[in-house]
This record gives C-alpha cells, sequence and structure tokens, in this order.
C-alpha cells in the first residue's frame, strides 16, 4: 500500500502540489485524470521518488520513504502517451487492460 501524508510540493514559494492524502491500495486500479499542468505528472514523480516533497510523507508498506533515493525504492515510472487517441480512448484504455496477463508477462 502507499499512503501520502499530506504531501505538497512547492516552487518558488507557489504550490504546485497543495496539502494532499491518498492511499493506494495492493491489486487496485488507480488512475490519475485531471487536464494539463493540474499536478498528474508531478504527483507522480513524487510518488515514484523522482523529485521530494516540500512537506509530507510518504509511506509504502508501512515505512517511511520519504527521503529514500529512487534507486532504493524498486519503483518504476512509465509515461503513456498516445497523442492519436481522442480523451474518450484514453480514459478507457486502462480498463481494457488484462493485468493478471500483464503482471505475469513481467515475471517471466
Amino acid at each position: 500500500m502507499l499512503e501520502l501524508r499530506n504531501i505538497a510540493k512547492m516552487v518558488g514559494g507557489d504550490y504546485h502540489i497543495y496539502p494532499t492524502n491518498l492511499t493506494l491500495k495492493r491489486g487496485t486500479l488507480n488512475v490519475l485524470l485531471g487536464p494539463t499542468l493540474s499536478g498528474k505528472t508531478s504527483l507522480m514523480r513524487l510518488m515514484a521518488g523522482l523529485d521530494k516533497p516540500t512537506e509530507g510523507s510518504l509511506i509504502f508498506d508501512g515505512a517511511d520513504v520519504t527521503g529514500k533515493r529512487v534507486q532504493d525504492r524498486s519503483v518504476a515510472m512509465v509515461y503513456q502517451l498516445a497523442p492519436q487517441l481522442k480523451v474518450e480512448n484514453e480514459k478507457e484504455k486502462p480498463l481494457t487492460v488484462n493485468y493478471d496477463e500483464l503482471v505475469k508477462s513481467w515475471q517471466k
């Protein structure tokens, strides 16, 4: 489980991510959806450890990993860009993936 506890990111005195609480449970499908510049990528970069939060903490399976180096987290971030698809198709795409098969293919 990944928990974001009052996670915030400020740049130049301005909030890029306002203090946010979020819990992502293992085995669930989670989608970040929002308009351009709403903070989706910034939030994912914080979760992956590519950026450090200005405030708050990241808890992974009960352990605080806020200051842990990205190399020590066993986490990856992949951008899914499909400019040829319409928004409706992009929203539906995660729902059509067979995640059991996908996980099995990663374990090979």
